[in-house]
């Protein structure tokens, strides 16, 4: 990422009119004033769709324990961490206070923010995580000559579709005491947002579903809808991809791995950052019931899959054997060779030369781009 951000620091902001077209798409806009009240409309629209919610699915999941502790008073080192955790770069918001100058503020500043602060959201959540884990499972399914096939899930509008009233539900349900909740959705009620483009600012409209856009709580109040959601989806199912471990062996004796007693068994179904999902299985079958499974949670929690952006990619194994179609309410997915995971290429060959090519091909590109500027 350090690279690309200096690439961006030298290239400057890109610079050029912005044209949209108008809501019959008759008319292709240009005047600043109307390019922003365009832009205005398209997201009022956008965060302000119901997203209907079965709560005898929220009923059936079950109560944890109220953690109190989240009640107590963030200490100055958990405000000092939060702010060493802000991210540069991003839009300021309406007050135009740039993260730089939250993290050079000292210890006055953090004093001042120590009794505005209510909680911390853990950071050192990265995309890696997720993509060794499934290169790991490719590599695998390799070695063992099985097939894999993978559904690579695409939410519509995922974050700002959420309905409010069912996250307030599943904090409490997680034992999230009822201060803590009660805190959290004050910050979202009375929600406003505006738009701005070229230095021209729509006027103010109200949010009324979703999550703040660019807020720390967001990815982790998604993250708990997410998981309630799989929790129904797959609260009774055992199909999926069965990894054998065991932690008292070496690591290249196979044979060790083949024992009855000293082995655990580790389910493999979803590989789940934020709303990028992706479905494992090594059969057809399997796959279209957990697809189908999946697809039911989702219209429960009131998230809609997009037929369009949802692909499929099959890794045979030596048979060479064409797996079958897959369908999502009643819609054939696509099959792909490759797809582009969290920023990384997945081949259905299991390789990563392409996604290594690919790298190499976007940095060439982007020293070329820099030969007029050096």
């Amino acid at each position: 990422m350090g690279f690309y951000n200096g690439l961006k620091e030298v290239w400057g902001p890109q610079k050029g009119p912005v044209h949209l077209k108008s809501t019959d798409g008759m008319e292709t806009l240009s005047d600043s004033k109307r390019v922003v009240t365009r832009w205005s409309e398209h997201f009022q629209k956008l965060l302000n769709v119901s997203g209907d919610i079965n709560y005898e699915a929220l009923d059936n999941i079950a109560q944890r324990i109220t953690k109190t502790s989240l009640d107590e008073i963030p200490t100055m080192h958990e405000v000092a961490r939060a702010i060493a955790g802000l991210k540069g770069g991003k839009a300021p918001g309406g007050y135009g206070i740039p993260a730089k100058v939250w993290k050079h503020g000292g210890d006055n500043l953090f004093s001042r923010l120590h009794q505005l602060s209510t909680n911390v959201w853990k950071g050192n959540r990265s995309t890696v995580n997720m993509i060794f884990c499934l290169r790991q499972l490719q590599e695998k399914c390799i070695v063992q000559n099985r097939p894999l096939s993978i559904v690579f899930v695409d939410f519509s509008k995922a974050f700002g579709t959420v309905g409010r009233t069912g996250p307030w539900q599943l904090l409490r349900k997680y034992g999230c005491p009822e201060k803590f909740t009660t805190m959290i959705e004050a910050l979202h009620a009375g929600m406003m947002a505006n738009v701005s483009v070229g230095g021209e600012v729509s006027e103010s409209s109200s949010v009324t579903n979703g999550v703040k856009q660019g807020c720390v709580l967001a990815p982790m109040l998604f993250s708990i809808f997410i998981s309630a959601m799989l929790d129904e989806a797959f609260r009774d199912m055992g199909d999926g991809v069965y990894i054998q471990s065991r932690q008292n062996a070496d690591l290249f004796n196979v044979a060790h791995f083949r024992a009855k007693t000293k082995t655990t068994q580790i389910l493999m179904r979803e590989l789940l950052f934020t709303d990028d999902s992706a479905l494992v299985a090594h059969s057809a079958e399997e796959k279209q019931k957990i697809v189908d499974t999946f697809s039911d949670a989702s219209k429960k929690f009131g998230l809609k899959i997009n037929i369009k952006k949802t692909e499929m990619l099959y890794q045979p194994n030596s048979t060479r054997n064409r797996e079958q179609d897959i369908m999502v309410d009643g819609n054939k997915l696509n099959f792909v060779l490759e797809f582009t995971y969290l920023g990384r290429t997945i081949s259905s060959n299991g390789c990563i030369d392409d996604d290594i090519q690919r790298r190499m091909s976007k940095a060439s590109a982007s020293f070329g781009r820099l030969r007029q500027r050096l």
